[in-house]
């Protein structure tokens, strides 16, 4: 039943605690109401929200650690394409560590990696 001195002498004490009793009440009404639903239509997203963020920070930190290794592998695109082009199409699926997303990738994007292509600038 807190209220300042000030909201006190100003004789606003019942309507703050008025206030504060309907709010309590709506707020019980709806715990109320969301305990009483069946399981399988209580939210659940409050815990898909966190799978998903858990999911999307392991696949950043994922691409940050390939982007890493990539860099300090290869010091520039043109050197990267030539290196893929020397390998060969095929040895590259053969990494067991590209996802399939990434083998889609180089098989879309591989006719297009070509000697002449990769020359320095």
């Amino acid at each position: 039943d807190y209220v300042t001195p000030q909201q006190a002498h100003d004789g606003l004490r019942p309507t703050i605690l008025e206030h504060r009793r309907v709010k309590k009440l709506a707020q019980r009404n709806r715990h109320r109401g969301e305990n009483q639903k069946p399981a399988h239509q209580k939210q659940t997203i409050p815990n898909n929200d966190r799978l998903l963020r858990s999911v999307i920070i392991r696949l950043l930190r994922s691409l940050i650690q390939k982007r890493a290794d990539f860099e300090a592998r290869y010091e520039n695109l043109h050197a990267a394409l030539a290196a893929i082009n020397r390998v060969g199409k095929d040895a590259v699926l053969q990494l067991p560590a590209l996802s399939n997303f990434e083998k889609y990738i180089v098989c879309h994007f591989f006719e297009g990696i070509e000697p002449a292509s990769v020359s320095e600038p």
